[in-house]
């Protein structure tokens, strides 16, 4: 049921495609902060798969593979589970009301966070 109360977050009044015909699309920043994040979370799994893992030679494709996974995963589980917090600290209005709250930088860290999933999915 929608609510009849205006809310005090900004809406964008650009159309959901970007710039109308004829315009040229500004710059968009969260677009950035996603491509950013799917950049970092490719650079931080090439980077343990080549330094980051000391098994044994022994260790098997797969083995390599869940101890890469992992690391980057803890990674990304101190990144969410370290801004969640603070997202709801520096914003407390989203507190009342996350369906209709905005905050920029709620906003950052979903864009950041959510290009992890597609990462280091499969053995390789």
């Amino acid at each position: 049921m929608p609510s009849s109360k205006p809310s005090p977050y900004p809406r964008s009044s650009s159309p959901p495609g970007g710039a109308e015909d004829g315009e040229e699309e500004e710059f968009n920043a969260y677009k950035a902060y996603v491509s950013f994040g799917f950049f970092f979370f490719v650079v931080l799994n090439g980077f343990i798969r080549r330094y980051g893992v000391p098994l044994p030679d022994t260790a098997s494709r797969q083995q390599r593979w869940k101890w890469c996974n992992i690391l980057v995963s803890f990674v990304h589980s101190a990144m969410t589970g370290l801004c969640a917090p603070l997202v709801f600290y520096l914003n407390p209005a989203l507190q009342e009301d996350m369906v209709n709250g905005y905050s920029d930088f709620a906003h950052m860290l979903v864009g950041k966070c959510c290009p992890y999933t597609g990462i280091g999915e499969g053995v390789g």
